[in-house]
């Protein structure tokens, strides 16, 4: 890959950390989806100078997103200019203004991965009361 952009929903603190780190990393143009809207689309395009190739699907980008769990993907290949492409492309422009995403920093990292951690560690309180509570722990 010559280039890497992205745009990173993280309603719900789903996202881990280290994901969004490494975008930071190896995107240009990695935008993180404002948490006031719900950004869940899974879209991912490549191109050359004359072709491109679009999956659209439930695949989350991980192992289990494309090789573990059952999910439904489409693949649509063809020219770059083909009208399919460039309506692709105008929605992917559209949720990467400042309408709906921002460019991260470190300082958002730190504040979301703090989030992040304390949203994981909450069910896992939880499932420990309720054991306790049906005497499984204690």
């Amino acid at each position: 890959l010559s280039e890497i952009s992205a745009i990173v929903g993280v309603s719900f603190c789903q996202t881990h950390p280290d994901g969004i780190q490494l975008l930071m990393k190896l995107s240009h143009d990695l935008k993180i989806a404002k948490e006031d809207v719900l950004y869940h689309p899974k879209i991912y395009i490549f191109s050359d100078q004359k072709k491109k190739a679009v999956f659209i699907g439930s695949s989350n980008f991980t192992y289990h997103g494309f090789y573990e769990n059952h999910e439904a993907n489409i693949l649509i290949e063809g020219l770059s200019s083909e009208k399919v492409f460039t309506d692709i492309e105008s929605d992917v422009q559209k949720w990467k203004s400042s309408k709906y995403s921002f460019k991260s920093d470190a300082e958002w990292l730190k504040e979301y991965t703090e989030r992040y951690r304390r949203r994981r560690a909450k069910p896992q309180i939880l499932l420990l009361g309720l054991l306790k509570q049906i005497g499984m722990f204690t």
